[in-house]
């Protein structure tokens, strides 16, 4: 969990220090990892009251890809530049404009493997591939790509 607290931290602590950064992007970007922040800590949540045999379970609520895609490059856009790496969403063109998931299960997972990797990953490329294996089963795996070894 500490891990996925890092990312959207980091890029808010750069992003205030950058000086080359204009204040409307900068406000942009910092408000989106602070939303991130809250679904992390809406998750966390979640996990807690689960495993304190609470009867929580998240809905399934609708979601847009065009926003979810969105949502992934730009959380993880500062680290990339900072890694000299590049990050890429790639959907199947068979994938749904809109769908239902549990958003915050969605997301922590998406945001552990692009996370984990950015930090491990210099001079490389992070390719995500989101699938749609059936109607009821999304698959997404990272592909990472390093010139620094």
């Amino acid at each position: 969990m500490i891990h996925d607290l890092q990312n959207p931290l980091s890029v808010i602590i750069e992003t205030r220090e950058d000086k080359e950064i204009h204040i409307d992007e900068a406000n942009k970007i910092i408000k989106f990892e602070l939303i991130d922040l809250q679904e992390i800590l809406d998750n966390l949540k979640a996990y807690l009251k689960w495993k304190t045999l609470s009867d929580f379970n998240e809905s399934f609520s609708n979601c847009e890809l065009i926003e979810l895609v969105k949502k992934f490059t730009l959380s993880h856009d500062k680290v990339c530049i900072n890694g000299n790496n590049n990050f890429t969403v790639v959907v199947e063109s068979n994938f749904p404009a809109s769908f239902k998931i549990q958003k915050s299960n969605v997301s922590r997972i998406v945001n552990t493997i692009t996370a984990n990797s950015l930090r491990q990953i210099r001079n490389g490329e992070i390719n995500l591939h989101i699938q749609l294996k059936s109607k009821d089963e999304i698959i997404a795996n990272a592909n990472i790509k390093t010139n620094a070894y």
